[in-house]
């Protein structure tokens, strides 16, 4: 049985570590007319500050209700001072994340998934077995121990 895996690059996945007071949570989602929309929350040091909504349509500002307005000044200046720019681009970014993250989850279901040290961070490797430690032995075997196996952090172990 061949182990060669198939090279693949994630749909989105942020690149560095951003340590930030804000986080984005309580996200649901759901695809209207082929594209998505969510709701979410933006929380400045684990507490609930602001609701947003993308129900405006594609490529319209997001619908932000702040249910505490002293987060808001901090929050632009987070926001102007990092690689985001603007609220909406950062609650975005974080959103795609988060579903990247429900994706390859999804996909360690049936598929083995693992990054090579040399990959990019949105690179992966498939192989359609479902994970095993056998398989993982294997792939280690084969191609040394420097390999980071998604499946082991998001799914089937």
């Amino acid at each position: 049985m061949s182990i060669k895996p198939d090279t693949e690059i994630a749909p989105h996945y942020p690149t560095g570590s951003i340590q930030s007071p804000f986080t984005v949570g309580d996200i649901v989602t759901a695809e209207v007319n082929t594209r998505v929309n969510f709701e979410c929350a933006l929380y400045w040091h684990d507490r609930k500050v602001a609701t947003i909504d993308s129900s405006n349509g594609a490529f319209e500002q997001l619908d932000w209700e702040w249910l505490d307005e002293t987060a808001q000044p901090a929050f632009d200046e987070f926001v102007s001072s990092g690689p985001f720019h603007t609220r909406d681009l950062f609650v975005g970014s974080m959103v795609a994340f988060h579903c990247n993250i429900e994706w390859l989850t999804k996909e360690c279901m049936t598929d083995t998934l693992f990054r090579f040290s040399n990959d990019s961070p949105e690179t992966f490797q498939r192989i359609k077995e479902p994970f095993s430690q056998d398989l993982k032995a294997r792939i280690i075997n084969r191609y040394g121990p420097d390999i980071y196996f998604y499946n082991e952090i998001l799914g089937n172990r």
